[in-house]
């Protein structure tokens, strides 16, 4: 069970400035997230476009990217595709060097490829997180007179 923890209010500043920085925080992760996606996606769309392959195949890269397992009927309620436009658009991927299979028959899924790979390993790394606050740890460690 969970249980009150009464705060003084001498300390609850400190509290509010934590949880402040702590949102800063939480909002340069998503923001980090949001730009990785985006160049991931367009790195995605663009070897598509070079190997002329449909669009539809995007989240499927983007889930195996993740690294996911795709399974053809997942792939088939995803992409609303008939179960050969499935089979047949898969082994595209696996002949790209996109996906590869494993398994066999009923119980195949399919896994990030080399070239998938190569694709997610060429992304910029990602940004450092930066303290919005950089002054706010010499003057939290100050005495503070509460009279």
């Amino acid at each position: 069970p969970l249980r009150h923890v009464s705060v003084p209010p001498s300390k609850r500043w400190l509290h509010r400035v934590r949880a402040l920085v702590q949102a800063h925080m939480q909002a340069q992760t998503v923001l980090r997230r949001i730009a990785r996606t985006n160049e991931l996606d367009g790195r995605l769309v663009d070897e598509l476009e070079a190997r002329r392959l449909p669009e539809r195949i995007l989240d499927v890269l983007y889930f195996a990217a993740l690294k996911f397992r795709v399974r053809r009927s997942t792939y088939i309620a995803q992409a609303d595709v008939d179960k050969r436009t499935a089979t047949r658009d898969l082994r595209a991927l696996v002949d790209a060097g996109l996906l590869e299979a494993v398994g066999e028959t009923r119980g195949r899924h399919y896994v990030r490829g080399t070239r998938l790979d190569e694709i997610v390993g060429s992304l910029a790394p990602a940004e450092r997180m930066r303290d919005p606050y950089p002054w706010m740890r010499s003057r939290l460690a100050q005495p503070v007179d509460w009279r």
